[in-house]
């Protein structure tokens, strides 16, 4: 059974139910109050919506216990949940992606004719705002808690600040990538009496997190989209080194990637349709021997352009 609420009974459960640090006990009326009067959803053993259900309970929780704690908790995230709304509204005309609560994309621009990306997440788990450059941590503004995240960052948040990274930090770090980049390798494989030299291509899907891997055909005189290495399931959260495998439309994949040791298997299945599709928790240190020496003309299928 799956509960859900919001801001409005947790109000309302708090109006009713008397707690505070002089009545000396927890919430429990609290929640029980919430549990009677929120909508519940009730699926069947086995059924795809009891898996989603049951991946997210046991997921890592933003809270535990039925605290005072919890309720503040609570109220911070839908506080927080509601400032994030309001800038993306604002600025992108659609609400905000909430699937990956450490990752939720409020910004995202490309520099020097689009051949590199920035993007901006808030962390709700870790009180932070973190930016990218090219799928790479390049800075984090950090607060000293979530409440202290909720009363002065999100409230301020403003789209052309988050993406004006200074030019020298980025000079900076492309100087040190380039200086650090290891010799370009190729994956080689065959099929249908062809053999191919492959490359990565590596991105980050905009719903439920996880890595996004694509493979690339290199020849002398050009590179070419070959097939996904891995799908976006949207309705499994996924760590930013994971994703499903896309054996539905690539075979040969896992052989592949466990040739060149880029990953092994979590143990988890993802379904969409009739297919399931493995989990692969991969090694970036052996992904980047492989990553393409140079970006393809088009953009990647994967990027969430918001502007």
């Amino acid at each position: 059974m799956t509960n859900i609420f919001d801001m409005e009974l947790l109000n309302e459960a708090l109006g009713k139910k008397e707690i505070g640090p002089e009545t000396d006990f927890e919430p429990t009326e609290v929640f029980d109050y919430i549990g009677g009067e929120c909508k519940q959803y009730c699926t069947d053993y086995g059924d795809y919506s009891y898996d989603i259900a049951k991946e997210k309970f046991e997921s890592e929780p933003d809270a535990i216990g039925l605290t005072n704690g919890t309720v503040e908790k609570i109220q911070l995230m839908f506080q927080a949940r509601d400032l994030i709304n309001a800038y993306c509204k604002e600025e992108f005309d659609h609400p905000a992606d909430f699937s990956n609560l450490k990752k939720i994309g409020i910004g995202y621009t490309t520099v020097g004719d689009d051949e590199h990306e920035i993007q901006v997440y808030a962390n709700l788990i870790e009180h932070q705002t973190e930016f990218y450059f090219d799928n790479e941590v390049i800075a984090v503004q950090e607060s000293k808690s979530l409440a202290d995240y909720v009363d002065n960052l999100l409230p301020y948040l403003d789209f052309n600040e988050l993406i004006d990274i200074p030019d020298w930090v980025i000079e900076d770090h492309l100087s040190a990538k380039q200086k650090s980049a290891p010799d370009i390798q190729y994956l080689q494989f065959s099929s249908w009496g062809h053999d191919y030299n492959l490359c990565i291509g590596v991105d980050s899907y905009c719903f439920g997190g996880g890595i996004a891997l694509e493979a690339y055909s290199v020849t002398d005189t050009d590179i070419e989209p070959f097939s996904n290495i891995t799908v976006n399931l949207p309705d499994y959260l996924t760590d930013r080194d994971c994703a499903f495998v896309d054996t539905n439309n690539f075979g040969d994949v896992e052989a592949l990637i466990q040739k060149y040791k880029l990953g092994k298997p979590t143990g988890r299945i993802g379904r969409s349709g009739y297919c399931t599709y493995p989990e692969y928790r991969f090694d970036m240190a052996e992904i980047n021997k492989y990553r393409l020496p140079e970006e393809p003309e088009q953009p990647s299928p994967h990027s969430c352009d918001v502007r």
